[in-house]
C-alpha cells in the first residue's frame, strides 16, 4: 500500500526530490507514494485565497507547501490586467491554477477560455474549478498554432512537471508522446464568435511563435487588449528562432511593452498602443 504524504517527513520526501532524471523520479515517486491522483491533497493559496488539488512533488505542489503561494510576480500580472466582466484566454493552462485565478478576477460576468492540450489535465482542471465553485470557464482540449487546423504531437514530462510538457522540447529519458489537434487564435475566435479579448496568457514552452503567428490577424485587427507572453529563450534559440522576432510580430500590429523588465526571457505584457495612450 502506498505511503501517505506527510509535510513531517522531509528526509525521504527531499531525498526523491532530487533524484534525476525526472522519469526515474517519477517511478520512485509513484512506487513509494502511488501514482499522481492518489498523492493529491488540497491545498489553500495564501495569496489568492483559492483552492487547489495538487500534487506534493510537483513544482506547483512543492511551491504552495513551501511559501503558501506560486509564481507571485505572475499573479500580479494577471491582477494589474484583468477586471471584472473581462474575457479571458490561457493558452497554456496546464492544471488550472492561473485559469482559477482568471477565473475569480473576470467574476460572473466574465468568461475564461483555458487551452490545454494534454488530456491528462483536463480532470484536474475542472476539479480545482470545481473546488473554487467557478463555472465561467471553458476548457478546450486541444493547443495554439499557426495554421487553421492541423494535427500535432506534444512530448509529456513525466507528471512532477507536467508544465515542461513541450510540442517543440524532446526529452532524453522516459518521454510519453500524445496526439492533440491544433488550431490557430484567428480560427477558434471566428469559430465562437468572440469579438474581443481583454486577455491572453501564453506559456507554450518554445512554440511561442508558431502561437502568436496564428493570432496576427487578431493582433492586426486590435482584438486583444493586452497579451502576457513567457518567451522560453533557450528552447527557442535552440530552434533557430530569436525571441526579438515574436516581439517584432507584436511592434508591427501597434503593440506596445508596458512591463519593466528587460530582454526576452520570462513573462512580457504587451498592451495595444491605443489602451496606452488612453491611460496616459
Amino acid at each position: 500500500m502506498p505511503l501517505k504524504f506527510s509535510p513531517e517527513n522531509t528526509t525521504l520526501q527531499y531525498y526523491l526530490q532530487s533524484v534525476r532524471p525526472a522519469s526515474l523520479q517519477s517511478l520512485l515517486i509513484r512506487i513509494i507514494y502511488g501514482n499522481s491522483a492518489q498523492r493529491r491533497l488540497l491545498i489553500s493559496d495564501k495569496k489568492t485565497e483559492l483552492k487547489y488539488w495538487v500534487d506534493p512533488f510537483s513544482n506547483l505542489g512543492e511551491s504552495l507547501l513551501s511559501t503558501g503561494t506560486y509564481e507571485p510576480a505572475t499573479q500580479k500580472i494577471l491582477v494589474d490586467s484583468i477586471r471584472e466582466g473581462n474575457v479571458c484566454i490561457d493558452v497554456g493552462a496546464n492544471e488550472g491554477y492561473f485559469t482559477c485565478l482568471m477565473a475569480k478576477l473576470v467574476g460572473e460576468s466574465g468568461a475564461v477560455f483555458a487551452i490545454e492540450p494534454q488530456s491528462r489535465l483536463l480532470p484536474l482542471i475542472f476539479k480545482n474549478l470545481n473546488e473554487n465553485s467557478y463555472f465561467n470557464a471553458t476548457i478546450f482540449n486541444f493547443c495554439l498554432s499557426d495554421k487553421p487546423s492541423e494535427k500535432l504531437s506534444i512530448n509529456l514530462w513525466p507528471e512532477v512537471n507536467t508544465g515542461a510538457s513541450s510540442i517543440v522540447r524532446n526529452y532524453r529519458w522516459g518521454a510519453m508522446v500524445q496526439e492533440t489537434h491544433a488550431f490557430n487564435l484567428d480560427y477558434l475566435l471566428e469559430n465562437k464568435k468572440i469579438e474581443t479579448i481583454d486577455f491572453v496568457k501564453i506559456d507554450v514552452e518554445g512554440y511561442e511563435h508558431e502561437v502568436v503567428y496564428g493570432m496576427r490577424h487578431a493582433l492586426a485587427m486590435g482584438k486583444i487588449r493586452t497579451l502576457a507572453i513567457d518567451y522560453h529563450k533557450v528552447i527557442l534559440e535552440s530552434r533557430g528562432i530569436n525571441p526579438l522576432d515574436i516581439h517584432q510580430i507584436f511592434d508591427r500590429e501597434n503593440y506596445v511593452l508596458v512591463d519593466e523588465q528587460s530582454g526576452f526571457d520570462g513573462y512580457r505584457v504587451y498592451r495595444h498602443k491605443s489602451l496606452v495612450s488612453c491611460s496616459e
